[in-house]
């Protein structure tokens, strides 16, 4: 599937599309891919996507009839619950974009393995204070209050004044201004969900981190290309 950011991998099923954000092809040599774009898998005719077998692993499989089940469920997997958010850069707005709904197979569910998002992305080791570490602690700022508040979740004036003191004279910084100006002075927090003109300035900056989450994902890209050559060792 075409995308002004690149190709996709999806997997359509009578329910939903699924977009693949980690993948690694096994008959040949070639990069992997970690992240929304997906380069190694390219059909281009409607006979080739015809042609593909996806087969399923049966743990996998059990382990989600057991979720569909049980009526509590809120969560895929209690832990790594912020990896569980979608690749989305959008709809910040909207209560449905915190859904923890990804899931990951077997051999990468190490949280090293897991394609970073602008909501995981101040979890890189390497990630150093900066711009991208400032955007990044508040999309994971607003994604722990939503799931823990809801629609009652705030974004409060001091996050993001903390996090403008560490971007200096850039185009992130001037986003932020932007969000900070977005109180009154007599308030101290405004609100997440049904924000519209938070939403504005947040997908902004959500696009503004593309290159910081390209050189997250490389990371990733080796831990998943890893894991593979470790487990192709171990059960040969």
């Amino acid at each position: 599937m075409s995308a002004p950011d690149g190709p996709r991998l999806v997997i359509g099923t009578q329910s939903c599309n699924v977009l693949v954000t980690s993948s690694l092809r096994l008959d040949t040599l070639g990069m992997g891919s970690v992240g929304g774009s997906t380069t190694s898998f390219q059909l281009n005719t409607a006979d080739d996507s015809k042609a593909v077998k996806i087969f399923l692993d049966l743990e996998s499989v059990e382990s989600a009839f057991d979720l569909a089940r049980n009526k509590d469920a809120w969560t895929v997997s209690r832990r790594n619950i912020l990896c569980q958010l979608r690749q989305l850069r959008s709809k910040f707005h909207d209560a449905s974009t915190y859904f923890l709904c990804r899931a990951s197979g077997y051999t990468t569910r190490h949280h090293v393995s897991q394609p970073y998002s602008v909501f995981t992305l101040i979890n890189f080791d390497q990630s150093r204070p900066g711009s991208g570490a400032a955007a990044g602690s508040i999309f994971k700022t607003i994604a722990i209050r939503i799931i823990k508040e809801g629609e009652n979740a705030k974004l409060y004036l001091s996050t993001l004044k903390e996090c403008r003191g560490q971007c200096g004279d850039t185009k992130i910084a001037s986003i932020l201004d932007a969000m900070i100006g977005l109180f009154s002075p007599e308030t101290d927090s405004i609100p997440i969900i049904g924000n519209c003109q938070l939403n504005t300035q947040l997908e902004i900056l959500a696009g503004h981190m593309s290159s910081f989450l390209a050189t997250a994902n490389k990371s990733a890209l080796a831990q998943v290309e890893h894991s593979f050559t470790h487990t192709s060792v171990a059960h040969p």
